[in-house]
């Protein structure tokens, strides 16, 4: 989730006609494995296009954890981002809320066919187009044809995007939803969509009687033991943070709460936390949210969207990936932007390996996904 490039347009590769930041030396790889020394000849070769401060790696392969870290947390600190160092993971918080929403309609007895009308308020119109009525379905895999961001998310949120999300309440959300027109029958075509997901966190709160975030960390988080995972920027320790920068190099806001699109992105997290999310989705046996977890995990829609470097089909609030230059290989996948961070989590579930890369600057480049090539190549051989 950004303001300037969208998931659907990660290959309009940011800053391609102005100067990449590049991290420096500054790195805690120990260079003593066959692995580490692979890491750290994928970051030599791709360091000069990265566009980030610094970025922080975890890996997860046969049965063990390793993390680098490279550049820095804040331009001149001279502090290597490490495995608990936090940054913002924007929309990789999807998947956490697909998750929430998928227990939340089995503990009802219901199904994700199960239509999202009796979920909001009475007010609003059916949302449908040609008589299908939109369900859990339809958002959870970016097919309802709602639109990327609501139609009214105002002009504070393009010229300050932080403010902009303090001022999106929920009421807003509704009147944007009372006046949405879907682009497409539901089912039929793939439109990634916050507001769609911001809709998924305001049906928990009204299920719930909580704010989203209240819900995500009791109904979640906590279950997970992901207590360096959290909604709530006041709860982190400051001591730990990374500075986000824009493409320009110019530091950026932290996006504090999404307010009514919270359900979208909201969430702050570290390298370690991501990768025991992972290990969690690799082997959730016997975990108290395993049904919920593995139901996430189904391919729903078998339409293939092809970019540049990758393929990808839909999940429940996750994709499947297939990177061009590893062919035979598909990934659980998911990433997140916000106005100074891009995140990016794998999950191998054939390999039993995952990868995590978080970067305190939001600015996509070739390099980057040359570089997240040869890291899945790590893990996958």
């Amino acid at each position: 989730m950004k303001k300037t490039y969208f998931f659907l347009m990660l290959l309009l590769l940011a800053a391609c006609d102005k100067e990449l930041l590049a991290p420096n030396e500054l790195s805690n790889n120990p260079q003593l494995s066959t692995k580490d020394i692979a890491v750290d000849k994928a970051f030599k070769a791709h360091k000069s296009g990265l566009n980030t401060v610094g970025v922080s790696i975890g890996i997860f392969k046969e049965g063990q954890v390793s993390f680098y870290g490279y550049g820095e947390t804040a331009k001149g600190s001279g502090i290597v981002p490490n495995q608990n160092t936090y940054f913002e993971i924007g929309s990789i918080n999807k998947v956490y809320t697909a998750i929430a929403i998928v227990k939340m309609l089995e503990d009802e007895g219901k199904t994700i066919d199960t239509p999202i009308k009796a979920y909001l308020p009475a007010d609003l119109p059916t949302l449908n187009r040609d008589g299908v009525e939109l369900t859990f379905k339809h958002l959870l895999t970016h097919t309802s044809g709602l639109p990327y961001m609501p139609n009214n998310i105002g002009l504070s949120f393009y010229t300050n995007t932080a403010r902009g999300w303090r001022e999106y309440d929920n009421n807003k959300l509704f009147s944007a939803l009372k006046n949405a027109r879907l682009a497409f029958l539901p089912f039929t075509e793939f439109l990634y969509s916050n507001t769609a997901f911001g809709t998924l966190g305001v049906i928990l709160e009204r299920k719930y009687g909580k704010d989203y975030r209240e819900v995500l960390e009791h109904e979640i988080l906590e279950p997970m033991m992901l207590f360096d995972t959290s909604p709530y920027f006041e709860k982190t320790d400051p001591n730990r943070w990374t500075k986000g920068y824009g493409s320009n190099g110019k530091e950026s806001d932290y996006w504090k709460t999404l307010n009514a699109i919270n359900g979208a992105g909201v969430l702050k997290g570290t390298s370690a936390d991501l990768l025991r999310f992972a290990e969690l989705c690799l082997n959730p046996d016997g975990h108290p949210l395993q049904d919920y977890i593995e139901r996430t995990q189904v391919l729903t829609f078998n339409k293939p969207t092809d970019y540049e470097f990758f393929v990808v089909r839909n999940g429940l609030g996750w994709f499947f990936y297939e990177n061009k230059g590893l062919p035979g290989e598909t990934f659980l996948y998911h990433s997140g932007g916000t106005g100074g961070y891009n995140s990016e989590l794998f999950i191998n579930k054939d390999k039993n390996s995952a990868l995590v890369l978080l970067f305190n600057t939001d600015g996509i480049t070739e390099s980057r996904e040359l570089f997240v090539r040869e890291l899945l190549q790590i893990i996958t051989d």
